[in-house]
């Protein structure tokens, strides 16, 4: 068994090594750029006092959650990157599950391998070990950072461990999906509603009712306390968490006929219908669940700043120190600074829709679909055009309802309309949104193995968009980042020449990706 265990933990680091490194890179890289830029920022107790004062607000805890401690640095730390590692950390567990277990076997190398003297748990068993690696990497990341600018020694290691006891829970969570869904797809949306429930149950808890707190994988992050009064037994409910859902998935496994899922779709109708006949019948088909999945994180997300808008603005006009924090700059109105925020969240929503639809079209290659439907009379520009005519169908949709939840939620918490400010502010970032897209479409023809480095560079963009100004990082690094490079609407007037830079760039990856496209093999494995 142990020699088995052995060979698929090879397995799936030789095909996956890439995703891991995207991932541990990303997340460590986004909390080191934190602590650096808060040790600079909050160097005396005046300035972290101050913003502990600032930031003790209901609307801004159930954003970040309630940091026990944040009169420390750690605390401060902890509130500034909660926000992104409260999604970064879960989405990076059901990732690496989703692409070692459900996406091997739709490929058909589960059965490949399973042919062989290898049992039917070990694989599942192997890819919650790569997981388990990758959350420790992360774990061990973290508390170099907090150790590396004096954060007491304890209180790193209860936040880090904490940390990745939630990768821990995420990982059960997608382990079990895996062995309930179907399809690799069907995992990220089982895994992505689970993350958005645990937002919404912890900062519905923080603000409102506590007990909830305790029903979200967040919450029992939270309630470790790491920077206040420290409570250690916390971290044991994950742990108990991921070893039940990972028994039971390996337990179902064991039993469960390889392509089967617990939950299956009811029949679908003999006769394909004529819509679904068409190219565009089927690229739609292909991308409904991604769209569906980050369409509903993207309402999730512009529901909860909508419905809290109000209490955002008066926190901001009653404290002009927050507007820099919260996006809007010196001078900006509350409003101005939570319209800022909230478009740039929907913007990063919406290009990472984008970089993951032209991901799926590397899966229509590896599953051998893509050859088939290049055999008969369609060329290759013809199908990739058609991809991509519904993949910017699929952004604006995202990008559509996310704002038009916003502008509905936060006129009515605000009671002023504010559908023209959100309607521009959006279409201000979509030359960000679009570039990477097209650099999507260019690793995906020009060089697919390396397609999650696309991830990379669309964290290291989201990272520095998101935290930048709020860190005062240098402006040679904000300028890396897309996001940033259109400006800071409504605050600001875009850019008009980084929007012609952008819009240029896009077209040249469009360019050139059609040209690799025509040329390169198919399949490229």
């Amino acid at each position: 068994m142990s020699g088995q265990l052995t060979t698929m933990v090879r397995v799936h680091l030789r095909t996956g090594w890439l995703a891991v490194v995207v991932w541990v890179v990303a997340v460590g890289g986004s909390m080191a750029l934190t602590v650096s830029a808060i040790q600079d920022l909050y160097d005396s107790p005046e300035k972290i006092h101050s913003y502990a004062a600032a930031v003790r607000d209901d609307a801004l805890m159930m954003i970040n959650g309630k940091i026990a401690g944040i009169d420390s640095l750690g605390g401060i730390i902890a509130n500034e990157f909660g926000f992104m590692a409260s999604f970064a950390i879960p989405f990076m567990a059901v990732s690496l599950i989703a692409r070692t277990t459900r996406k091997n076997e739709e490929l058909g190398r589960l059965e490949a391998v399973l042919a062989g003297r290898i049992s039917r748990t070990t694989p599942l068993l192997a890819a919650i070990l790569v997981a388990v690696v990758a959350e420790v990497m992360i774990t061990v990341a973290l508390f170099a950072s907090f150790a590396g600018v004096g954060v007491p020694g304890r209180d790193a290691a209860l936040y880090s461990l904490s940390m990745g006891a939630l990768g821990l829970a995420f990982i059960g969570v997608a382990s079990i999906a895996a062995q309930l869904v179907e399809h690799a797809r069907g995992v990220y949306a089982f895994g992505l509603g689970a993350i958005i429930a645990a937002y919404v149950l912890r900062g519905i808890g923080d603000v409102q009712w506590s007990p909830l707190t305790w029903l979200s994988p967040l919450g029992w992050q939270e309630q470790t306390r790491a920077f206040g009064n420290q409570r250690w037994w916390p971290l044991f409910i994950p742990l108990v968490v991921f070893a039940l859902l990972s028994a039971a998935a390996l337990a179902i496994a064991s039993r469960r006929d390889v392509g089967s899922a617990l939950l299956r779709v009811g029949a679908a109708d003999p006769h394909a219908s004529r819509f679904l006949r068409t190219p565009f019948g089927v690229a739609l088909r292909c991308h409904r669940g991604s769209l569906l999945g980050w369409s509903a994180a993207t309402v999730a997300v512009a529901g909860t700043f909508g419905s809290v808008a109000k209490p955002l603005v008066n926190a901001i006009d009653g404290n002009p120190s927050l507007a820099s924090a919260m996006g809007g700059g010196a001078g900006a109105t509350g409003l101005d600074s939570v319209l800022a925020m909230t478009a740039l969240l929907l913007a990063l929503l919406g290009a990472g829709y984008a970089v993951q639809a032209v991901g799926l079209l590397r899966a229509e290659e590896s599953s051998g679909r893509l050859e088939a439907r290049l055999s008969g009379d369609r060329s290759r520009s013809s199908w990739l055009s058609v991809q991509l005519a519904v993949v910017g169908a699929g952004i604006v949709a995202v990008l559509v309802a996310g704002g038009a939840v916003f502008a509905a939620s936060g006129s009515w918490s605000t009671g002023v309309n504010i559908t023209q400010q959100v309607v521009r502010s959006i279409t201000d970032f979509l030359p960000a949104v679009a570039f990477f897209g097209g650099l999507a479409v260019l690793v995906f023809t020009a060089a697919p193995r390396w397609g999650s480095a696309v991830w990379l560079v669309y964290a290291a963009g989201a990272v520095i968009a998101y935290l930048g100004d709020s860190l005062n990082l240098a402006g040679a690094v904000l300028a890396l980042s897309p996001f940033h490079l259109i400006g800071n609407p409504p605050v600001e007037a875009v850019d008009a020449g980084n929007v012609i830079l952008l819009t240029a760039l896009t077209a040249a990856c469009l360019v050139a990706g059609y040209a690799s496209f025509r040329r390169r093999g198919i399949p490229q494995v």
